[in-house]
Formats: structure tokens, sequence, C-alpha cells
């Protein structure tokens, strides 16, 4: 999924590289905004509906992934607390019973301000990541990386105007979706000012297992929770 491909709808065709096999593209006249979903020549996805946003903000395509029904979506929120355009998308997204969601993209707000900013004032959640978590708490939404890193700190952006790094790059998928994720990571920032963030799903026959759990080791400064670890070692030695 990419963000601010900056094309124009007659430039697409730059976007179908050697490995890519589709292309589903949101883009504007101009050399602004942009969005798009690229599916690779191996991956199995019959495409039966997509909704592109004429102002080059969403792309959304509903199918079957490696036979599964699925919705994907990659979206580049406005650069300010837009809590109107936020629901409007969600709004959009076509018709969620049908299947699994995996949306992700630059939302350009925070989930959890104390968490997700560098800043030690953490302000208010912002109006647009209200709407967004109201949106994951309705449909069973799970933010894959925070999942498994509860405590953890890691930021995708840099604001030069505020000082203030944040992570406002990250996937939403649905509930059901959590045991098929093998890997959710961020990378360097190198040829854009955000960071690549990219989840890594295990699609194709249902696998009977749970989330695989992970140690958020950030938890082991805090003296409270060291405090009942001792206690629980304590109590299972005698």
């Amino acid at each position: 999924m990419l963000q601010e491909t900056h094309l124009r709808v007659a430039d697409q065709v730059r976007l179908r590289k050697g490995w890519v096999g589709q292309v589903f593209h949101s883009g504007l006249d101009v050399r602004n905004r942009g969005v798009a979903i690229l599916v690779g020549k191996n991956v199995l996805f019959e495409a039966s509906e997509v909704v592109a946003d004429k102002g080059g903000r969403y792309v959304m395509v509903r199918g079957r992934l490696q036979g599964e029904k699925v919705v994907l979506a990659s979206v580049y929120a406005p650069n300010w607390d837009d809590a109107g355009f936020m629901r409007r998308m969600l709004g959009r997204i076509p018709d969620l019973e049908a299947g699994g969601l995996i949306i992700g993209g630059d939302f350009n707000t925070v989930l959890d301000p104390s968490l997700d900013r560098s800043s030690s004032r953490t302000g208010r959640r912002p109006a647009a990541a209200k709407v967004l978590r109201g949106f994951m708490d309705q449909m069973g939404g799970v933010d894959p990386w925070r999942f498994v890193r509860p405590r953890a700190r890691e930021y995708s952006f840099f604001s030069h105007v505020h000082r203030v790094y944040s992570r406002i790059d990250f996937f939403v998928v649905s509930r059901g979706l959590i045991p098929r994720v093998e890997e959710a990571e961020y990378s360097a920032i190198a040829i854009s000012d955000h960071a690549p963030h990219w989840i890594e799903l295990e699609m194709g026959e249902v696998r009977d297992q749970r989330p695989l759990w992970r140690l958020d080791v950030g938890l082991l400064a805090e003296e409270e929770v060291c405090r009942r670890v001792r206690r629980s070692i304590e109590g299972y030695l005698d």
C-alpha cells in the first residue's frame, strides 16, 4: 500500500513494476496526493469492487485474497485533525460483513497520544483518532503492531514544524485476522520522510492457533509490574 504517490491518473502505469500484477490507484490530474494498492504477480487476488476517492485520499478494494474474502484499503488522511474526513472515509468501506478488513496508510493522527508521540505534552486524543478508535471498537479492529507491543514506543514520522516524532502510519485489521499476523515492523526512514511499515499475514487455509505473545520489555521498567512478578515467582516456589 502506497501513499502520496504524486502520480496523475495517466501516470499510473509507472507503478507496474516487474513484480506487480495488479494496480489499484486513486489520484488527481495533477501531481498531488495519490494512494495505491499493489498486488504481486504471485498473489492470488480477485477484485469484485473498487472504491476510489477522486481527491486521491483513499482507494478500497473488495475481493478474494488467496481464496478468502477481504477488504483492502490504502489511506492518506489530511495533515490536520479532520474528523469529518475520517468519518466519510470509514463510511465508504464496502461490505464489512463480507470478510476481513486490512486498512493501512498515513492516518496523520495518533491512536494513543501518550505512547505514539515523543512529546511529553501528550494532550487529548485528536478528534480524527476518536472517530477511528470508535470504528475499531465497533467492528473489532486491531492495530497489529500495538497488539504485540502494548507499551512500546516507535515512530514513523518527524514533524520539523512541531519538533515531535509520532507514529501516524499503521495498519488496522479485523480481530479475526490477528492470528494470521506473523510480522509487524517499521523500517528505517530512507526514501520518504515516513518510515515504511509492513505486516506479514498468512492467508489461505485457516490455522487454529492463538496470536503470538511477546513480552513488552518496557513493562520491566515499571516497579509495580516487577513487584507483582516477584510475588508470583515467590508464590510458585513456595
